[in-house]
């Protein structure tokens, strides 16, 4: 004869069929969980529950979005298309909407699925444009990986459809998707197309010419007081303008590294053999880029433009200008 907690399993499992089955995938999964709670040794409950979960899911995936993503998805499990697709949050945006602005944080990601999107900054007062983005391009590529500031400004020329991924929910997948993060940057670095087009144009969005440099850097913390922190960091120059400059730093932990954005920090340089020559001043990390292992490249904005005379009386090789 049945009992009653096994009548009261067998009921549970049907509800969260039925949850799953209208799309109502947090409570179906909130449900799993209680029910696992009731029987933590259950390997079969647990089993059934989640294959129902993510049938339903792989049942109800939008086809346009898929053929629309079809080069990203094909490369993809099944449980990383769905972890990706239930991510991503559809919204309509109308035309004259900025989503991106120069300078300011961006932590999303954006799929185009329908409409225009113009990619611009600004330089001497005027809007250089970049590109117009339409259905199947991504915005937002290049920071939003990063954890920095936007170097463009974009804005709809149209109504314009278009999902969109936050970090925060990039970040839940390391547990249960740990694959995932890694085919998505690898995606993006192969289909954007803004770096592409400001390439193919020529175009300089640096106010101040940018040159390869050597020596020390150590940047301290402020708080809102302009008083030391306990925080600081110690790497070694890349680069350097008089507008900002990029620092290698070395950090076991990400997390350490990407706690610097967006705060204010007094830079100490000491140029390489040159032990009188150096800089004090502040700015704000407003970009961290990984690059391998335990090494980041941190980028550091002036809060002030250093004096074109100061400037000169650096030293490094002053035919290192970046294009």
């Amino acid at each position: 004869m049945e009992s009653n907690k096994d009548f009261d399993t067998r009921q549970v499992v049907q509800c969260i069929g039925i949850l799953a089955g209208l799309g109502r995938f947090k409570e179906a999964e909130v449900l799993r969980d209680a029910i696992l709670q009731l029987h933590p040794g259950s390997v079969q409950i647990s089993i059934d529950t989640e294959k129902i979960i993510e049938d339903q899911k792989t049942k109800q995936l939008n086809p346009v979005h898929l053929k629309t993503w079809a080069k990203l998805y094909n490369g993809l499990n099944s449980e990383e298309r769905n972890g990706l697709f239930y991510s991503l949050k559809s919204a309509k945006i109308p035309k004259g909407k900025v989503l991106l602005m120069r300078g300011r944080p961006n932590n999303r990601l954006f799929f185009i699925e329908n409409g225009t999107v113009l990619v611009f900054y600004r330089k001497t007062g005027d809007n250089i444009p970049i590109i117009e983005l339409k259905r199947g391009d991504i915005l937002g590529e290049d920071t939003f990986f990063e954890s920095s500031h936007s170097t463009f400004s974009a804005t709809t020329t149209s109504e314009v459809h278009l999902r969109h991924l936050n970090r925060i929910d990039m970040q839940q997948w390391k547990q249960t998707l740990p694959m995932l993060e890694n085919k998505l940057v690898r995606y993006c670095g192969e289909h954007g197309k803004i770096e592409a087009a400001l390439h193919k144009k020529k175009l300089d969005r640096r106010a101040y010419a940018r040159y390869q440099a050597a020596g020390t850097v150590v940047g301290h913390v402020l708080d809102a007081s302009g008083n030391y922190t306990a925080n600081y960091f110690r790497g070694e120059l890349l680069d350097i303008s008089r507008s900002g400059l990029s620092v290698l730093v070395r950090a076991p932990r990400k997390e350490h590294v990407l706690s610097f954005v967006d705060k204010n920090i007094e830079v100490n340089i000491g140029f390489e053999g040159h032990g009188l020559a150096s800089y004090q001043g502040n700015g704000t990390v407003v970009r961290v880029k990984y690059r391998m292992f335990t090494d980041y490249q941190v980028f550091i904005k002036f809060h002030e433009v250093i004096d074109a005379t100061r400037f000169r009386a650096f030293h490094f090789d002053w035919n290192s200008r970046e294009q």
